[in-house]
């Protein structure tokens, strides 16, 4: 993979990353119902995205990804957080790493540029199948509750 050494760099980078996707988050006014969060969970949950994001593009199944963000979904169904927010807040952390990504300061080398377009590449597919397994862990949390 061309973009390990980029991917390492965001993992290295896991808390100040989380520092400022935290920040966002606490200061997006269409964020308002994850300023009634544990801060502490969030920042453990972002963190585990950031650190480990190496591990989540290399998992050979979709069951983990299922998993964790189906779970997900459900408790932030049972917090009462509003699906349009949680799904702005994977698009702002999926966005924070990017632009990590972006500005890290990698000489602009064709292959550097290529290895970075194959990170946002899997890196946007990763966030697009979690979103999906975290509405449908939402969904599936609203139903139970009715029926």
């Amino acid at each position: 993979m061309l973009s390990t050494r980029l991917l390492h760099r965001i993992e290295d980078h896991a808390e100040q990353l989380t520092s400022v996707i935290l920040h966002r988050f606490q200061s997006d006014e269409n964020l308002a119902s994850y300023r009634n969060l544990s801060e502490n969970e969030l920042h453990d949950q972002i963190w585990q995205v950031c650190k480990h994001l190496g591990e989540w593009l290399t998992e050979r199944t979709e069951a983990p990804l299922k998993e964790h963000y189906d779970a997900l979904g459900r408790l932030r169904f049972r917090e009462g957080v509003p699906m349009h927010e949680i799904v702005l807040a994977l698009q702002t952390t999926k966005d924070r790493i990017l632009a990590f990504a972006r500005s890290d300061g990698f000489s602009e080398t064709m292959l550097e540029l290529y290895g970075r377009e194959e990170l946002e590449l899997r890196v946007s597919h990763f966030f697009d199948r979690a979103i999906y397994h975290l509405v449908r862990g939402y969904e599936d949390a609203r139903k139970s509750r009715s029926g």
